[in-house]
């Protein structure tokens, strides 16, 4: 019997510039393709892209999100990003789709809607699984205290509203959280859970080793992200601003790298901003050491995950790592102020070669717990349960 998976999506994991959630859907998705599962996707997002043509239409199912004001307004205690996913013509795709025996595998809390429509399906399916990308009140309330003006109010007031949603957690047969710690945090919160969570790292992709020698040249600082999100330009502004005079005095030869949206209005001494990057692989490739400011945000960072993924050194900060392997340091320099971060950057500038071989035992990590057979393996432990 072939295993059958049906995958709720709340963004289209095959849209352009695929990242973040997306993306972490599309390789789980492919992941259970290429074990032979049948995988069934129904997805909800703002645009229909022409490139949802590409995929078999019998396997994928793409609507736009509904954003109809009264809908809101008729449910003050749901999010919004809960209720504009709510599609009414993929609810009654969802009622006329045979469930029984499958693995329903619901993308985040976003997709709670659904969630009733899915229980009362006859037959019953195999089990309900909610995939716990981040606990999205923690999510927007840590975006609150980043923001200003009425953008700091509504992740306040949507945190709250997540929150009061997070009581449906426990109608869910399994809970696959994606960070350790989130699962800790959540066990705590609802005691009733400690059966039901269940540690799953995300799938990391495993690049070609950049193995960067230190160059006689410059030393390449690299950061890539949007800098129109405001957590992201908070980190490297904070970099600069604590960091980077003192990195220059240690290291005359160093340069720092940053692409990404907004990244050009960054230039200056010994700083090059590239702005957006077509092939961000080819940026990487030619960094020695990345560094990884990040303060905010929740979940496990897939930015750090696939960077630790071409086997370059990598500076972080806690949050950077929080939830995965190498949150307690040991391979990875975890910096809690910008002097920790000068001096592991001057330690990786003068031991090239010891911090290389650490680079090389996390990609072993990651092939190990971060791969896509774990992930296939965990889902076939539910279908093999009695």
């Amino acid at each position: 019997m072939v295993a059958r998976v049906i995958v709720l999506a709340h963004e289209n994991p095959y849209k352009t510039g695929v990242t973040g959630g997306a993306l972490e859907i599309k390789r789980r998705v492919t992941a259970l393709q290429e074990a032979g599962w049948h995988t069934e996707v129904f997805a909800v997002d703002s645009f229909i892209e022409p490139e949802a043509a590409a995929v078999n239409n019998n396997l994928f199912h793409l609507y736009k999100r509904e954003c109809h004001v009264f809908r809101v307004m008729a449910n003050p205690f749901l999010p919004w990003p809960v209720t504009t996913r709510y599609s009414i013509r993929m609810a009654q795709l969802l009622r006329d789709t045979y469930l029984g025996g499958s693995i329903v595998l619901f993308e985040g809390l976003q997709m709670l809607k659904y969630l009733r429509l899915i229980r009362r399906s006859f037959p019953k399916p195999k089990a309900i699984i909610l995939r716990v990308h981040n606990i999205e009140s923690d999510y927007h309330f840590s975006l609150s205290r980043s923001s200003v003006g009425f953008r700091k109010l509504l992740h306040a007031a949507t945190g709250f509203q997540y929150r009061y949603l997070e009581k449906h957690f426990t109608e869910f047969d399994y809970l696959y959280f994606i960070s350790k710690k989130e699962l800790s945090i959540a066990v705590k919160r609802y005691n009733s859970l400690k059966s039901k969570a269940i540690w799953v790292p995300p799938i990391a992709e495993i690049k070609k080793s950049a193995h960067n020698v230190m160059p006689n040249h410059s030393f390449n600082i690299c950061y890539f992200g949007d800098l129109r999100v405001p957590s992201n330009y908070y980190g490297i502004k904070w970099f600069i601003s604590h960091a980077w005079t003192k990195v220059v005095k240690l290291i005359p030869n160093a340069v720092l790298h940053i692409a990404g949206h907004g990244s050009n209005k960054l230039n200056g001494p010994r700083i090059l901003g590239y702005g957006f990057v077509d092939k961000l692989d080819d940026f990487i490739r030619r960094c020695n050491v990345v560094v990884l400011p990040v303060f905010h945000g929740g979940g496990v960072k897939m930015k750090t995950i696939d960077t630790l993924g071409y086997g370059i050194p990598v500076i972080a900060t806690p949050a950077a790592v929080e939830g995965t392997h190498f949150e307690d340091g040991n391979l990875i320099p975890v910096c809690n102020g910008p002097d920790e971060m000068v001096k592991a950057l001057v330690n990786i500038y003068f031991n090239p070669a010891a911090s290389l071989k650490k680079a090389e035992e996390i990609r072993e990590i990651l092939r190990k717990n971060y791969s896509p057979e774990n992930f296939v393996r965990a889902l076939g432990d539910v279908i093999n349960a009695p």
